[in-house]
C-alpha cells in the first residue's frame, strides 16, 4: 500500500504534464522495480527499517509467491483457465488445501486479485472486467489527467491483495466513488462551470467595451 501511494503521488505529476511523460515514468518504474525486487532485503537493511518491513519474510513475499504458484497450478490443472469455477471458488480451493499451505508458510487466501478473479471467472471474465476497467480510466482521463496515475497504482496494489474482487471491500467502494467523481461530466464539469461563466461574461463585456480615444498628431 505504501508503494502504491507513492506511485500515485509520483505518476500524478508526470501525467499532469503529459500522458507521454506518464507512460515513460511507468516504464522506468517497472525497470526500477525489477532491480529493487532482486535487492529488496539489502535495500531494507541499508535503510534500517527491517523490523517495519519484516525483512525475514520479504524474500518469499510473506508466503504470497508460493500461494501464487499453487493457485496457478490449480487454475491450469483443474479446468479453471477458461471459464473459472464460479464465485467463491478461490476460497473453496484454498480452504481445502489450507493445512498444506500453512506447512509451507502461507496463511490465508490467494492474495492476488488477478488470480482470484481467474479462479472464479476464468480468463474470459478477466478480459471482460479489465476492458471496462481500462475504458473507465480512459474516460476519466479526459476530465482528470491524474486518472492514469490512479489506474497504475491500483494495478500494482491488487497484485498483492484480492481487494478488487470484493464488492463490499472498503477499498473497492472508495475506488468506485473516486472514479465516479472523476469520470462523470455532471460532477466534474459542474466544478468548472463558474470559471467558464466568468470568462464568458468577461468576453461579452470586452465586445461592448469601446476602444480608448487616440490622439491625433499634427
Amino acid at each position: 500500500s505504501l508503494v502504491a501511494s507513492l506511485m500515485f503521488l509520483g505518476f500524478a505529476r508526470f501525467f499532469s504534464l503529459s500522458p507521454f511523460f506518464g507512460f515513460l515514468a511507468f516504464l522506468a518504474f517497472i525497470a526500477l522495480l525489477e532491480v529493487a525486487q532482486n535487492n529488496v532485503v539489502f535495500i531494507v537493511r541499508s535503510l534500517g527499517v527491517e523490523e517495519y518491513f519484516r525483512v525475514e519474510t520479504l524474500a518469499d513475499g510473506s508466503g504470497r509467491y508460493f500461494a501464487w504458484q499453487f493457485a496457478w497450478e490449480r487454475i491450469t490443472n483443474d479446468g479453471f483457465f477458461l471459464f473459472g469455477g464460479g464465485f467463491g471458488n478461490d476460497e473453496y480451493i484454498m480452504r481445502q488445501h489450507y493445512p498444506y499451505l500453512r506447512s509451507m508458510g502461507h496463511h490465508g487466501g490467494v492474495h492476488n486479485s488477478y488470480l482470484t478473479m481467474w479462479f472464479n471467472t476464468g480468463i474470459i471474465g478477466i478480459l471482460l472486467f479489465f476492458r471496462s476497467f481500462i475504458l473507465m480510466f480512459i474516460k476519466a482521463n479526459k476530465q482528470a489527467p491524474i486518472a492514469f496515475a490512479l489506474m497504475f497504482s491500483v494495478i500494482f496494489s491488487v497484485l498483492y491483495e484480492s481487494w478488487l474482487t470484493g464488492s463490499l471491500n472498503p477499498f473497492t467502494i472508495m475506488l468506485l466513488i473516486v472514479m465516479t467523481m472523476m469520470s462523470e461530466e455532471e460532477i466534474i464539469g459542474h466544478q468548472h462551470a463558474p470559471e467558464e461563466e466568468e470568462k464568458e461574461h468577461e468576453d461579452q463585456a470586452g465586445v461592448h467595451r469601446l476602444p480608448p480615444a487616440m490622439g491625433v498628431r499634427t
